[in-house]
């Protein structure tokens, strides 16, 4: 979807990047954001418990490796979407969305090392 949004809302050579380039980074991130969990399914195993029923198992690398693709993935359509609308929008908005998300990134990061992985 991101990748009609920008070819339909911008102009073939609008700034710094491009609506190829836009496109290319779209597809590019929302392809590792499916990849990613992939990643987690090719290395887990399906136990059967019969107290809780089935469980899954895996590696802590491949679980690792998986979410840092994700989050890598999520990041970069994050950032890609920051970059359009300041193409779109030259005010300071797409820098301060920029700004909004760094914030939002490390508040997550803070939370998930003070939480020890507790939910």
């Amino acid at each position: 979807m991101g990748t009609v949004v920008t070819a339909l809302s911008l102009p073939a050579s609008a700034g710094r990047l491009t609506t190829p380039d836009f496109a290319v980074l779209n597809v590019t991130f929302g392809l590792l954001a499916v990849v990613g969990p992939f990643v987690w399914s090719t290395f887990r195993t399906a136990s059967a418990n019969p107290q809780t029923g089935a469980a899954f198992t895996g590696y802590v690398w491949a679980f690792l490796v998986a979410a840092a693709v994700t989050a890598g993935a999520v990041s970069g359509e994050l950032t890609t979407l920051a970059l359009f609308v300041h193409e779109v929008q030259p005010k300071g908005i797409g820098m301060a969305l920029i700004v909004m998300i760094g914030v939002a990134v490390v508040l997550v990061g803070i939370d998930c090392f003070r939480t020890g992985g507790r939910s």
